[in-house]
């Protein structure tokens, strides 16, 4: 398959079609994650490389000028127009710049079979482009599975909310680019029929005629435009009132929130937080005040009302609809406003974003223009997403607030792009604005930790007694810890009762302590592999969400091996008398230093009976004892006994401790 791929992506006419990138990113994640080998998919690689570089230059040197009469290039003459020129421009070279150069890559071999370049030398250049390419395509993926799999240390869920992020920020690039590729060259032709219906209908033709036609004033057309844009917004949000107005979410809105919910970790919601700052009104509002200040120093009039119309209107269209629709948000959260739909963060990151785009592009060349246009569409999907991972919108919110806004920037771009008007210099601003980014990105990111809380929904406390728990009230926490479809290879094998403060003096005193290797500065010792297992970080695990909140270490009876108790809240409170503790779920496990790729790092083991025995035994029989789990809950390194233990405040016959 790997050959299959290679080949394929290298041969003429076929390696237009099909996403060799893609494919090979895939497959270097598949080596990272152990499926497959390194050296052996390597080989296969650039052996395919190879092969369909020399069938394509072959077929290239058979039709020689008829190449151009064969499809697609009988369609499209200028693909083998511009390999032609880039063949001419970098000669022999080419060969092996082609093979990085994503639109060229196909077709420079067979230019170079019908422009007749030697057969020798075009294999020396092709067997050691292969090789250079080969580990080029590859190790991305293999960076990414790599992540992957240490993610999946901390939880399952964080390796998918990567994945997951990945694959849609790619999806939103390709598919702007695609969609520009395929408007860009009939946009003309579309405004000059428009222009000619409008010069048909006098009337009904006075405003698509002031936004397309340069020879007119706009002003009175963009006034009826945003008569009919309000009207039009207000009707919608009427009849959409009537049909989803205060009723239940529809069932794809629901597997959207049910879906991302099952994903959300600390680490991912922190950097959620920070994302969805880049889209709250206080760095939208400061950088509409930036952009709107650069343009009246240059005294760029046309530009300012251009941009004025298109960042307000789709503000107060969607604090209209929001009002007429009342959609209540999945969840109460502490915002602003109870109602949801549209999102005014998606709405107006559209808005602000998408029109800064048609600034920047008018005065840039073609080919940076898409990457322009991507880049914008990329940042308004990574902050549609993070509203939808972090519960604060239904997916109808974010997709209208994104499509009331695109309606109404893409009609004001086209006014903007057909009226003449200075140049308003789009390099200092797109530098000015990149600026500005990095700035709101790391305030942002400081303020996210302080910030999470907003988007965390209060957990109701549940009560039991402590006798009711010893005896079967244990039965109601989980046996597993909560993962990814409950991901049944980590067990919960100890519940404990009292303050993290007496678990932790308790532990102290027996050997057990915190990790002391912090992993902001210990990530570096993976890269030693000499590195012993008191040097390496350990990861933080995720349960229900929430990363562990005691985390106690000693070294394991094997000497090779680090014993690592791991603590979680629940919402469970036991009554005792006067006393209300909290109760605490988690479990012992061993890690092991192991390789990763080229990293060293602790990796849990899949044994836990013999490391909870060794924290049983260590602990004082009058404040523990001992349960089994049901069968059905038994997994692999564990027999199903957990361990019930309190702490501090009382005893086993209820009594105070202290």
């Amino acid at each position: 398959m790997v050959f299959a791929i290679a080949l394929s992506e290298s041969l003429v006419i076929v390696g237009l079609i099909v996403p060799g990138a893609v494919l090979m990113f895939g497959t270097g994640a598949l080596i990272a994650t152990g499926h497959l080998s390194f050296w052996p998919t390597f080989a296969w690689a650039a052996a395919g490389a190879i092969v369909g570089d020399a069938a394509s230059y072959y077929v290239g040197h058979h039709y020689k000028e008829r190449l151009h009469t064969l499809w697609p290039f009988r369609n499209r003459p200028e693909l083998i127009a511009t390999g032609i020129r880039f063949f001419e421009r970098h000669g022999g070279k080419s060969v092996l710049m082609g093979r990085f150069v994503g639109p060229v890559r196909p077709i420079i071999p067979a230019v170079a079979g019908m422009l007749g370049m030697p057969v020798a030398r075009f294999f020396s250049v092709n067997i050691a482009s292969a090789l250079g390419w080969a580990p080029l395509y590859l190790l991305p993926g293999i960076a990414f599975g790599a992540s992957l799999e240490l993610a999946s240390e901390v939880t399952g869920r964080l390796a998918l909310f990567v994945a997951a992020v990945v694959i849609l920020l790619w999806i939103a690039v390709w598919l702007v680019r695609r969609i520009y590729a395929l408007l860009a060259p009939r946009s003309d032709r579309a405004l000059y029929r428009v222009l000619n219906w409008s010069q048909r209908h006098p009337v009904l033709g006075e405003i698509p005629a002031a936004l397309v036609d340069p020879a007119r004033g706009e002003a009175r057309g963009l006034t009826w435009l945003i008569l009919v844009f309000l009207a039009t917004t207000l009707g919608f949000a009427w009849v959409a009132g009537f049909a989803i107005g205060g009723s239940p979410p529809s069932p794809i809105d629901a597997l959207a929130y049910n879906s991302l919910g099952e994903l959300r970790t600390p680490w991912a919601d922190t950097l959620m937080v920070a994302v969805a700052g880049l889209g709250s009104g206080g760095v939208l509002g400061a950088l509409f005040a930036l952009v709107s200040l650069w343009l009246i120093k240059g005294r760029h009039w046309p530009a300012l009302m251009h941009w004025a119309v298109a960042a307000t209107l789709p503000l107060v269209a969607s604090l209209l609809a929001r009002q007429l629709v009342a959609l209540p948000r999945p969840t109460a959260l502490s915002l602003a406003s109870a109602y949801g739909f549209p999102s005014v963060d998606a709405t107006m990151s559209t808005a602000i974003y998408g029109f800064l785009a048609v600034l920047l592009v008018r005065e840039l060349p073609g080919r940076l223009q898409p990457w322009i246009y991507a880049a914008s569409g990329a940042l308004i999907t990574a902050i549609g997403f993070s509203q939808l991972y972090l519960g604060a919108h239904w997916l109808v919110d974010v997709v209208g607030g994104v499509a009331l806004s695109l309606a109404w920037i893409s009609l004001v771009g086209v006014a903007y792009r057909r009226h003449s008007a200075r140049p308003i210099g789009a390099r200092a601003l797109g530098t000015l604005f990149a600026l500005f980014l990095l700035v709101a990105a790391t305030y942002s990111g400081f303020a996210a930790p302080a910030q999470r809380s907003i988007y965390s929904p209060a957990i109701a406390e549940q009560h039991m007694s402590l006798d009711y728990w010893r005896h079967q009230g244990w039965r109601a926490l989980p046996a597993l810890r909560d993962d990814v479809r409950r991901r049944r290879d980590h067990p919960l094998t100890v519940q404990w009762v009292g303050s993290l403060k007496d678990i932790a003096q308790l532990l102290g005193a027996r050997g057990w302590s915190t990790s002391d290797v912090p992993l902001s500065t210990g990530w570096l010792q993976w890269f030693r592999p000499d590195a012993g297992i008191e040097a390496l970080p350990v990861l933080p695990q995720v349960h229900a969400g929430q990363h562990e909140s005691l985390r106690l270490v000693r070294a394991s009876p094997h000497g090779n091996e680090l014993l690592v108790l791991r603590l979680w809240a629940t919402p469970w409170r036991l009554n005792n008398d006067r006393h209300v503790l909290p109760l605490w779920v988690g479990n012992v496990s061993y890690l092991k230093a192991e390789p990763l790729l080229a990293l060293n790092v602790l990796r849990t083991q899949a044994s836990f009976s013999e490391p909870l025995t060794v924290l049983v035994d260590a602990l004082p029989v009058h404040s523990m004892l001992r349960t089994r789990r049901d069968d059905d809950a038994v997994v692999q390194g564990w027999d199903g006994t957990l361990a019930l233990v309190w702490t501090g405040e009382v005893s086993a016959d209820g009594q105070s401790n202290q």
